[in-house]
């Protein structure tokens, strides 16, 4: 059966024919954006700046460029083809020019913000009026590609992917992963101050020979019991959203848990990190066909119960290992517990009341 494209909510027949590789060029042009964001993140903790015009903004707006771009090119094609402008993009992608045009006046108040105000250090960059701006520009362009995702998963029969069983049917697209995973990583950024995996310290230390961290007996431990509670319900219902739409591909949630621990370890270059995440994304990968997130309710739970516990065991861990942690055992374990009620907490809206009850 032939599917109006100006009509098609899975998007896939529109994207076709407005911009064939639009899922792609939106992907990989947020990973770009959000390394340059990570740049900038790095450049503000480690030098003394004084412009606008640096090269970790270069990486930064030309990874942006990309992204609209590519939208941009989508829509006017679309009002070539005799579309109406309401209609001239993909249903996902309509956000994304919103984003886009959010995006580009968060730049130029940015820019006339410095102009006016210097440049900001600290807490107070990540609390900037123009780059919170930027930031909800960034969510609504880079997400496009998980939209359309999300939007084929549920018309599997459009996608020529009949449901079968009573699972997810549609199989992750890796821009859709692209895209969530740079999501995740970019309010990670704006929320560094709650962190664990970030902002512990200013003062790093070189006498671990195994795993690089740094301490976190200076940080009030209240502090870090929130910020592991906050960034395990971050990542959880990220990780919920996909795996009650999709099958994930092998290795999906290594590279999620893997890239942004990547990029949160960027900002002090603090790699001893990143075989942390690695490790508690394999663990999460391992579980998803055991469990069956996604489709059993009980599974859904345990999985999200799960997830922080394993990553927050390994990171206190590997800190109590290397002789960098000093709070008393009822503290740190009782931690890692919240952490997996968080997550618990998170899964109870994956699936509808009635469900949960059977």
């Amino acid at each position: 059966m032939q599917i109006d494209q100006s009509t098609s909510l899975s998007g896939s027949s529109a994207q076709s024919t407005a911009f064939p590789y639009l899922d792609w060029a939106v992907g990989l042009g947020g990973v770009w954006l959000i390394t340059g964001l990570y740049l900038d993140g790095w450049a503000h903790h480690h030098l003394t700046l004084e412009s606008f015009f640096s090269p970790w903004h270069a990486v930064l707006y030309s990874g942006f460029f990309i992204s609209a771009a590519s939208v941009g090119l989508a829509f006017l094609n679309g009002l070539r083809q005799g579309r109406p402008w309401r209609e001239a993009l993909p249903i996902p992608y309509r956000a994304s020019l919103l984003g886009s045009i959010i995006f580009l006046f968060g730049g130029l108040a940015d820019m006339t913000w410095h102009t006016l105000f210097g440049i900001e250090q600290r807490l107070d960059a990540l609390l900037s009026p123009p780059h919170l701006v930027l930031a909800l520009g960034a969510s609504l362009l880079i997400t496009g590609p998980l939209r359309a995702a999300v939007m084929q998963a549920q018309h599997p029969s459009q996608a020529g992917s009949p449901p079968t069983s009573p699972g997810p049917t549609v199989r992750l697209p890796f821009p859709a992963l692209l895209s969530i995973s740079v999501l995740v990583a970019l309010l990670g950024f704006f929320n560094m101050y709650t962190h664990p995996w970030i902002e512990l310290s200013d003062r790093p230390f070189g006498s671990i020979r195994l795993i690089n961290l740094f301490r976190i007996e200076y940080l009030r431990p209240s502090v870090m019991v929130s910020a592991v509670l906050l960034q395990s319900l971050i990542l959880v219902s990220a990780v919920l959203f996909l795996v009650r739409r999709f099958r994930l591909p092998p290795g999906a949630l290594t590279f999620l848990f893997t890239f942004t621990t990547f990029l949160a370890a960027s900002i002090h270059t603090n790699w001893g990190l990143i075989p942390l995440g690695l490790l508690a994304g394999a663990a999460a990968d391992a579980l998803v066909p055991l469990l069956r997130p996604g489709e059993r309710p009980y599974g859904t739970q345990l999985f999200a119960f799960l997830l922080p516990v394993i990553q927050y065991s390994l990171f206190f861990g590997a800190l109590k290992l290397s002789g960098d942690l000093a709070w008393t055992h009822q503290l740190w374990t009782g931690t890692i517990f919240l952490a997996g009620i968080a997550g618990w907490l998170a899964s109870m809206n994956t699936f509808p009341a009635d469900q949960t009850r059977k």
